[in-house]
């Protein structure tokens, strides 16, 4: 039985099907995804169905149905709540898998040091730069990750908002405050217009980015140690270490973003916000491929 026969045959028994092909499916499910390929390799049992933890694509790995590769994906990753929640669940199954492989707490590596002893992850409270972070033995916070979803500048909305006070006053936003009403007079911003300005200031960039204390030294949850982008998981190492994974991008603080990452000031069009004095304006910081903008700044 090839992949579009065993997509027919999960799909009848209530399963979505993402995407389908002779050799591989990818699955969307609600929930547990491990209990999930237990279930499929159950069904499949009769067709010498095995749970191979080493397939590339997922964290958890996947189910082998005789030459077919099943995946099981966590669906509702279109909203950015549940883009988060996904996140978090697929770097939580990647830390019990290294638990379980190494026997106890596990080490992960950052940029320059080890952070020993971690065995989970929480959602960070509030709505500070952090979304996640990695907890230790003791339940202490130990490494701080922001996350962004899919692969490509144009697949998340935007690297931070500019309501912060450090950023709110920088003169960098001061200046594009006064020239996009200067562009846009009369207090509101028009339907369908947006405009961008680059940003000189590399501390400006680097806030938006890694968080407003991102230059503070020591932990903090509006200080990211890693920003990662994608479904996120873990990397055994030779030395037994482990390293943070993406499926799109994996940035370590105080790595520059280039190219269609470089962060921008801009402003685009949304009806039902009111930012730096333009009615119908929603102003952040962007990825500059993000989007097509209509109208640039120039910065002073």
């Amino acid at each position: 039985m090839d992949g579009i026969q065993l997509a027919d045959t999960l799909s009848k028994k209530g399963f979505t099907i993402k995407s389908k092909t002779k050799t591989s499916i990818v699955l969307l499910v609600d929930g547990d995804r491990i209990k999930k390929m237990l279930e499929l390799a159950e069904m499949f049992s009769d067709m010498d169905a095995k749970i191979d933890r080493s397939i590339p694509g997922s964290s958890i790995g996947g189910v082998v149905v005789g030459n077919v590769k099943i995946l099981v994906k966590a669906s509702g990753k279109t909203g950015g709540l549940d883009v988060e929640a996904a996140a978090i669940s697929d770097l939580e199954e990647a830390v019990i898998e290294a638990i379980m492989l190494t026997g106890g707490p596990i080490n992960v590596k950052l940029k320059g040091r080890i952070v020993k002893n971690i065995v989970g992850v929480e959602k960070t409270a509030g709505t500070p730069k952090s979304d996640f972070h990695l907890v230790d033995v003791n339940g202490k916070a130990v490494i701080h990750i922001s996350h962004k979803k899919g692969s490509s500048p144009k697949d998340f909305q935007q690297w931070g908002g500019i309501t912060e006070k450090s950023i709110a006053d920088h003169p960098e936003v001061k200046y594009f405050e006064k020239q996009v009403n200067i562009l846009y007079h009369g207090g509101v911003m028009p339907n369908g217009q947006s405009a961008f300005m680059k940003i000189k200031d590399n501390d400006l960039k680097m806030m938006a980015v890694y968080g407003v204390n991102y230059a503070k030294g020591s932990l903090d949850v509006n200080r990211v140690d890693v920003l990662i982008q994608g479904d996120p998981g873990l990397k055994l190492l030779s030395n037994g270490d482990f390293e943070l994974t993406g499926s799109g991008h994996v940035h370590y603080l105080p790595e520059k973003m280039t190219g269609g990452f470089e962060p921008v000031l801009a402003i685009i069009y949304k009806g039902d916000r009111t930012q730096l004095g333009l009615r119908g304006g929603r102003a952040s910081i962007y990825p500059m491929g993000g989007r097509s903008f209509k109208t640039e700044i120039k910065n002073k």
